[in-house]
């Protein structure tokens, strides 16, 4: 005979996990949806204000889609001068204005004085979301 008192802590545990599935961002956490991510080889430019987002490290993400279909999140400001890069589409690079500095769309330098590629946050495909770690610096692009 199954108990009325096991089934009930059994029903409130599924819920509970669940619930946890369904859990809203953490802190610094910056979740998009895959749906609003172009096709590969292509570039989104967010602002983290219009999300609700701040970060000590920048104002400015940019999410890529390179066109093997990996997912990045690179940071909108120049590692080595604090500058906010814009993304040229017609030449599929990365321009800085302040030294000129032009890199690739996996954030490699490819030109310039730059010493290294624009940072990478931590990021990871969830739910139907791409979700990057905003707290923690973004880690240099290694340059081939």
């Amino acid at each position: 005979m199954v108990r009325p008192m096991a089934v009930m802590g059994l029903v409130l545990m599924l819920l509970a996990a669940g619930c946890g599935a369904a859990r809203g961002p953490a802190p610094g956490e910056f979740r998009y949806p895959l749906k609003q991510i172009a096709a590969p080889a292509s570039v989104t430019t967010v602002t983290l204000a219009d999300h609700g987002m701040e970060s000590p490290f920048t104002q400015v993400v940019y999410v890529v889609r390179l066109p093997d279909g990996q997912l990045l999140v690179l940071s909108g400001t120049d590692l080595t001068g604090g500058c906010t890069v814009t993304w040229d589409e017609r030449k599929q690079v990365f321009r800085n204005p302040c030294h000129g500095a032009t890199y690739n769309m996996r954030g490699e330098v490819v030109a310039g004085p730059a010493p290294k590629g624009l940072g990478r946050f931590a990021d990871w495909t969830g739910d139907r979301l791409l979700v990057a770690d905003m707290t923690r610096a973004p880690v240099p692009v290694e340059t081939r």
